[in-house]
């Protein structure tokens, strides 16, 4: 597996490894990297709730997540945000 490069982390060990192997098999399966972020965050979705937010590329980025649910993190060329909306409330 290529070397992934942790950048902003507030998330535990597991799902960091997690983030790590499924960026890795996103790319080795589609070309196109919004298809590898639908990927990450369906699969984040399926198993740890819904909610979950997946943005690839060259970008500035502010954002509202959930606690221990934040990820950045550079995988080849790419940077790979992340994370988990918190519930709405108004």
């Amino acid at each position: 597996m290529e070397q992934v490069e942790f950048t902003n982390v507030d998330m535990p060990s597991d799902m960091q490894t997690e983030a790590a192997v499924l960026a890795y098999i996103g790319f080795k399966t589609y070309t196109d990297p919004s298809r590898v972020a639908d990927f990450i965050k369906e699969h984040f979705d399926t198993r740890h709730g819904k909610h979950w937010q997946c943005v690839i590329g060259n970008f500035a980025l502010s954002v509202t997540h959930s606690k221990n649910k934040y990820i950045e993190f550079n995988h080849q060329e790419e940077t790979i945000v992340l994370f988990k909306t918190p519930p709405y409330k108004e």
